[in-house]
């Protein structure tokens, strides 16, 4: 018996509702037409979310894309990599917003070796290596390092010796 009383009740609620929208409709129109809110004293009518509505839902808006984040520092790596190879010591560590600072503190421990190791992995090997999915081989995993001082090669030698000039750079220098 309650479900029915209940039910009756909420029929006429609805339809009463239904009744009071139409009665004023055409105030509300009026109200617009006047610049009016169509809403008692001013205050905006809020209007029920939507399943679809991407507002609504509790996920951000944007998402990040970590595939193309860490691509970004690989490539951050390998130009760090190629820079130290080419001065002959370890480069001036990237800054945090283009590399995490986990890779800083493991950048400024690798050896000549492992940054020819890099520059030889490529791209996708070396983000895989960021991230700790796949080891490079002969590359140190991502963990905080002591710095490290590089020896300086060997000197190109003077061209105008000819061939001379790599057995007088090869020979030892007496003490």
């Amino acid at each position: 018996m309650f479900k029915i009383i209940s039910a009756i009740v909420s029929a006429l609620r609805s339809m009463f509702i239904a009744v009071g929208r139409v009665a004023t409709a055409p105030f509300k129109i009026i109200d617009r037409m006047l610049g009016g809110s169509a809403s008692p004293w001013g205050i905006p009518e809020v209007q029920p979310a939507h399943v679809d509505d991407p507002s609504a839902s509790s996920q951000p808006m944007s998402k990040i894309d970590w595939d193309i984040e860490y691509a970004k520092e690989a490539n951050v790596v390998l130009a760090w990599a190629a820079t130290s190879i080419i001065d002959d010591r370890p480069a001036e560590l990237p800054t945090p917003p283009r590399c995490s600072r986990a890779t800083r503190e493991w950048l400024k421990g690798l050896t000549r070796d492992e940054c020819e190791i890099l520059l030889n992995s490529g791209e996708k090997s070396v983000s895989r290596h960021l991230r700790g999915r796949e080891r490079i081989p002969g590359l140190r995993k991502v963990e905080p390092l002591d710095a490290v001082k590089w020896e300086p090669l060997l000197p190109m030698p003077d061209p105008e010796l000819g061939c001379g000039g790599f057995l007088l750079n090869a020979s030892p220098k007496p003490a």
